[in-house]
């Protein structure tokens, strides 16, 4: 937990639904306060699973934002309508789950918070970090 108090922690979270619920399960304590609480909740498409078969890809943005409505706290400004096409660097190819993973790290790193928590998905992981993770499990990493 960050020392200052005008600091949040980043919530970095896949959109899809899976992700979300884990997320909201596993910080709900520090979520209920909303906007005024600790975290900063944010859904990133780039963080995405990356498989193309349906339960892998997700829904229409409207749909998601739908379904979460009463948690307002959850910021989907840099999710676009169609996140869920696996289309362009979003098809499921090695460089481009690179490329993918490599502008969500940039993103990360030019945030404004120092300390950051991503739940996301196990073949994102594998293939950018050249880790398996078990299902939520957690581990520590020092981003440069």
């Amino acid at each position: 937990e960050n020392e200052s108090k005008n600091e949040k922690t980043l919530l970095i979270v896949s959109p899809l639904r899976r992700t979300l619920q884990t997320a909201l399960t596993a910080f709900d304590g520090h979520l209920s306060l909303g906007n005024k609480g600790p975290l900063a909740f944010v859904c990133n498409a780039d963080i995405q699973e990356t498989g193309e078969i349906n339960c892998d890809c997700g829904r229409p943005l409207s749909e998601v934002k739908e379904e979460f409505k009463k948690h307002d706290f959850i910021d989907f400004s840099y999710i676009q309508e169609d996140w869920h096409e696996k289309k362009d660097d979003y098809r499921d190819q090695g460089p481009l789950l690179t490329k993918r993973f490599n502008r969500f790290k940039k993103w990360m790193l030019e945030r404004p918070e120092k300390d950051v928590i991503v739940v996301a998905h196990h073949n994102i992981f594998l293939a950018n970090l050249g880790i398996s993770f078990q299902n939520c499990e957690v581990r520590e990493y020092l981003v440069k």
